[in-house]
């Protein structure tokens, strides 16, 4: 998985480096891979970054604006925290950085990811203040319109999960009044999750014996829906991989909430649960999970069955 950290080193100017976190690649080239441009500071909100540094030098209300609206997406620190006060200092930065062991939360230096988590603690903090403000327009979005409902749910989770990318699926009630398929073509990350594509050649049998059980007006009207991104969520109708992903895990959507396949090395995970008794598929990457996370999404979902 790659980590992208943005530099606004001046009002127009976005210094960018990729950096690859995979221990495996790094040792095979005994380096890190890192992949640097310089855009707009206007180009932004196109750039889905894992972290944002500024100079401290920035004073205008037009950067302050840009800063408190990217925060919402990733966190953003002040550069002179990690000794960068020029574009030097930057580079030489994330060249330097010791991306072997990023993954492991309890390195002394990995001043990254505390940064992150405390982004993440920041949200998490916030969520608690105002859980029940949320959690009464979320039942207000679910009774009235469902794809909304997932869409602002995405948004929680990103905020609260710190997720690089989520994707969250579902079943959904086609309109009697609205027959036709929509066909949306959707983008999936570039790595994709191997734990779950290992299981779809197997999944045929089940999808089948799914559609047996249901009537036949409720195979006529029921649809998988797809909500995914990685800045902000996009609704589809879901594909063939979505359908064998339910058929494999909806019968397992036994819980509220909870995180059954979690692959530390690659940053993913999979996590299923029950709103109002829909089977709901989470699939997410994140640099942090831990029990206040879990401890906070769970609360959620399980306020989320009370009508």
């Amino acid at each position: 998985m790659n980590f992208k950290i943005g530099y606004l080193c001046s009002e127009k100017s976005l210094l960018i480096n990729i950096i690859n976190t995979n221990t495996a690649a790094i040792a095979a080239n005994n380096k890190n891979q890192n992949v640097k441009t310089k855009i707009s500071a206007s180009e932004i909100k196109s750039e889905n970054l894992n972290m944002l540094l500024f100079s401290s030098d920035l004073q205008s209300e037009d950067v302050a604006h840009i800063l408190e609206e990217e925060n919402k997406y990733y966190p953003v620190w002040p550069a002179n925290s990690f000794n960068i006060k020029s574009e030097d200092d930057f580079d030489n930065f994330t060249s330097s950085y010791d991306f072997n062991n990023f993954n492991n939360f309890n390195k002394s230096d990995n001043s990254l990811l505390e940064v992150y988590s405390k982004w993440i603690i920041c949200n998490n903090i916030k969520l608690l203040d105002n859980f029940f403000i949320v959690l009464e327009h979320l039942r207000s979005l679910l009774e009235s319109d469902r794809t909304s409902f997932f869409e602002e749910l995405w948004q929680i989770l990103k905020s609260n999960l710190g997720t690089t990318y989520m994707r969250i699926i579902y079943h959904d009630l086609l309109p009697v009044s609205n027959n036709t398929n929509v066909t949306t073509t959707t983008v999936a990350p570039t790595d994709s999750f191997e734990s779950i594509d290992n299981q779809l050649s197997s999944s045929t049998n089940n999808t089948n014996k799914a559609h047996k059980e249901r009537t036949n007006e409720q195979v006529k009207n029921l649809i998988t829906m797809l909500v995914e991104g990685e800045r902000k969520p996009l609704s589809c109708d879901g594909k063939e991989l979505e359908n064998h992903l339910l058929a494999i895990y909806g019968e397992k959507c036994t819980s509220n909430f909870y995180t059954p396949e979690i692959s530390l090395e690659k940053n993913e995970f999979l996590s299923l649960g029950l709103v109002r008794k829909t089977p709901v598929i989470i699939l997410w990457r994140s640099f942090i999970y831990n029990k206040l996370q879990q401890s906070l999404i769970k609360a959620l979902f399980d306020g989320l069955k009370y009508d």
